[in-house]
């Protein structure tokens, strides 16, 4: 019975420290917001980054390039993926529009499925030709085109 009413104490005297703490983090709260609407008022607007909608194709070619091609070309496309840094020549970063603009869709068909050394390029870019299909290597192309809307 002596137990029983000791917890009791305890549990009252906690919940009566936990009240008085949310009055006091209340009030510390209604400080912060206050201070926060007054600097959002002096910062200038940024501009938004555009987003890129994506069709069917181009997020069936977003998921076969994330497994794929981001190793070595990254998550953005700018060549920096995990592997890149074991590469020389480094990744083409496919992010930079003067470069897309240049190349033509078949060019990149026949990049992806030849590999680098199939168009006298860098060996180190694989082939994929025996692992994917023509309509997967052309969505990867069609999601290709999406990096550089970004820039």
């Amino acid at each position: 019975m002596n137990c029983l009413l000791r917890l009791s104490v305890v549990v009252a005297m906690l919940g009566v420290f936990s009240s008085c703490q949310q009055e006091e983090g209340s009030d510390a709260m209604d400080a912060v917001m206050a201070d926060s609407t007054a600097t959002t008022e002096s910062v200038e607007a940024v501009p938004a980054i555009p987003v890129v909608t994506l069709n069917y194709t181009q997020r069936k070619g977003k998921r076969l390039y994330d497994h794929y091609c981001a190793i070595c070309h990254g998550d953005s496309g700018q060549g920096d993926g995990f592997n890149a840094y074991n590469l020389d020549p480094k990744p083409k970063d496919m992010t930079q529009k003067s470069y897309l603009n240049a190349v033509t869709d078949q060019w990149l068909v026949e990049v992806i499925s030849q590999g680098g050394g199939g168009v006298k390029r860098s060996v180190l870019m694989p082939s994929y030709e025996n692992t994917l299909d023509r309509s997967e290597i052309e969505a990867i192309v069609s999601y290709l085109r999406t990096l550089a809307q970004t820039e």
